[in-house]
């Protein structure tokens, strides 16, 4: 799979408006108090490996291992194995968070540094501007958000719609 440097500055343009608007909408969620930033990965769907690492918004010096270690265990985790979400994997006793979804055969979008739903929430609003078919897409990450019961994904599906 070829990935150009425009597709991902764009990715992660989109990532950063989602983020910020993400902080807007859940400024009044306990679960939300005090998260600034997280980390973002962008993987191979068939080898759950990175091809883009990022820090976005504002990460804790304190947090850096752990979230850049989370979204990259959150991706390898989707790595062609029929998933659609690391939600259907989590096993906190491991360590293990939902976060990343697969959003094609070929993409992962994984992140590490919100509550848990809100990382996978942020990460479907994120890759929705990636889908040519947007119906289609909106299906897709719907089904996603579904299966996890994902608080926040219908407000961020408003702001997409705005």
């Amino acid at each position: 799979m070829y990935v150009n440097i425009n597709f991902f500055t764009q990715v992660l343009e989109r990532v950063n408006i989602v983020l910020r608007e993400s902080f807007l909408l859940f400024e009044h969620d306990s679960a939300w108090s005090g998260r600034t930033g997280a980390y973002f990965c962008l993987a191979n769907r068939m080898t759950g490996l990175p091809l883009l690492i990022a820090s976005v918004g504002s990460v804790h010096s304190d947090k850096v291992e752990k979230y850049l270690t989370f979204c990259q265990e959150k991706a390898k985790r989707l790595r062609n194995n029929g998933r659609l979400s690391s939600w259907e994997s989590r096993n906190p006793a491991k360590n293990q968070w939902g976060g990343a979804v697969a959003i094609n055969d070929d993409l992962i979008f994984s992140m590490s540094g919100l509550p848990e739903l809100g990382d996978e929430a942020v990460m479907l609003a994120s890759a929705y501007w990636i889908y040519p078919d947007k119906m289609a897409g909106l299906v897709h990450l719907d089904e996603i958000a579904r299966r996890s019961n994902n608080p926040y994904w219908e407000p961020l599906k408003d702001f997409l719609n705005r």
